[in-house]
């Protein structure tokens, strides 16, 4: 995987965003609109769904479909969450539990002998669930792209599935892309907080990013196949497609996946 042929790629695809004006003010407002706005995130799964085949992001339409991928995404993404909530629930349970046995005791007095080590146990849950929470994460985020590329709820959580594509795109690469696409997310973030006009440049840049983002991990995903399909291409001799990697039939002029020229 080449990181900045992949983001110069998803930056290029954004750009083109300015190309339906009507579309772009369609998405801000929806992005606003709570429960309203799972079709803004329907519309970042189609766009990954349409990687790389698609050359411009898609057309705004079909509502109810985009409003519905958008909710599998949302759903997905709290199933994903619950295992770290809960070590974080028990964490805070053991703060509380250590403040309420200190404090029935008069001032400088210790409490419970049992105050000081639920405090300590409130800690190392902490730190525990800040790992677990970044071990979910990675697999999260290929695992809704494995959700929506193949239309089907439960391959978000087909960990093996989810692993061995991982594998094949690099564990470094991978957690190179989230590294960057996080930094990204907090630059992008951080121009919300330029007084007075901050939230408005974020609210009109919203849709195009939300499209590079979407496009530049469409791109990730489709680099495990591509990889895949060109080593079998080469195997055979036979030709693929410069664009997006997908074998060509010797007789074939065009890309069966995108239409590019052979």
């Amino acid at each position: 995987m080449d990181l900045g042929n992949n983001l110069q790629s998803a930056f290029d695809y954004a750009k083109k965003m300015t190309e339906d004006a009507g579309r772009w003010i369609i998405l801000i407002i929806l992005a606003i609109i709570p429960i309203i706005n799972f079709i803004a995130i329907g519309y970042a799964a189609r766009v990954i769904k349409e990687t790389p085949s698609s050359k411009s992001p898609p057309k705004l339409e079909r509502y109810v479909d985009l409003w519905v991928k958008g909710l599998t995404v949302i759903i997905a993404l709290i199933i994903y969450m619950i295992v770290p909530l809960i070590v974080f629930g028990f964490a805070i349970a053991s703060f509380v539990l250590a403040f309420v046995g200190g404090a029935g005791f008069p001032k400088g007095m210790p409490g419970p002998i049992w105050t000081l080590p639920m405090v300590g146990v409130g800690g190392v849950l902490i730190i525990i669930g800040i790992i677990v929470t970044f071990l979910f994460a990675i697999l999260a985020a290929m695992g809704i792209l494995h959700m929506i590329k193949n239309d089907e709820f439960g391959k978000a959580f087909a960990f093996g599935e989810i692993i061995e594509k991982i594998k094949k795109i690099g564990w470094g690469n991978y957690l190179l892309w989230l590294v960057v696409i996080f930094i990204i997310n907090i630059v992008f973030g951080a121009i919300g907080n330029i007084p007075w006009i901050g939230w408005l440049i974020t609210l009109i840049l919203c849709p195009p990013f939300v499209v590079f983002i979407s496009r530049s991990a469409g791109l990730l995903y489709e680099d495990y196949v591509t990889s895949n399909e060109r080593s079998v291409a080469e195997t055979k001799g036979s030709a693929y497609c410069m664009q997006c990697g997908t074998p060509i039939p010797e007789e074939g002029k065009f890309c069966p996946k995108c239409g590019a020229e052979k």
